[in-house]
């Protein structure tokens, strides 16, 4: 009688071990992935004076400045307020913003401020035209 009891409570608490062990490694992948996410947005910032980024770690601080170095395992910020270097792993990464334009973004505004002059060229033209 004893064995039917215990056997169903058995089951039930391996089944909820192995579950706490699922969350903790999907935890943990997550963690990897939002680091890598991380060093990938950095990478593709990259590192200089035009560069500035506001960084949002997961103790909840702030850091803002210009990218000045980056590793494998960190990055380093140097405040342009006060010249502090701060350096921060990618594991303590929660969000990051970068503050500088892509090469797309750029390439987009100067196709938009070439269309803007082309359209402004002809309205000139068209006027002067009209009044020959």
């Amino acid at each position: 009688m004893l064995r039917k009891l215990l056997s169903p409570l058995l089951v039930v608490g391996l089944f909820n071990l192995s579950l706490a062990s699922v969350s903790a490694g999907e935890r943990t992948d997550k963690e990897t992935d939002l680091a890598e996410q991380a060093r990938i947005g950095i990478a593709k910032l990259g590192v200089g004076p035009k560069v500035r980024v506001e960084v949002r770690l997961k103790d909840g601080t702030v850091v803002k400045g210009v990218v000045t170095a980056i590793s494998d395992d960190r990055f380093s910020i140097t405040d342009s307020k006060t010249g502090a270097l701060v350096s921060v792993a990618y594991t303590q990464v929660k969000q990051v913003k970068g503050h500088n334009l892509s090469t797309g973004a750029k390439t987009a505004l100067g196709i938009a401020v070439l269309a803007v002059v082309a359209a402004a060229w002809f309205c000139v033209i068209r006027g002067a035209l009209r009044e020959w």
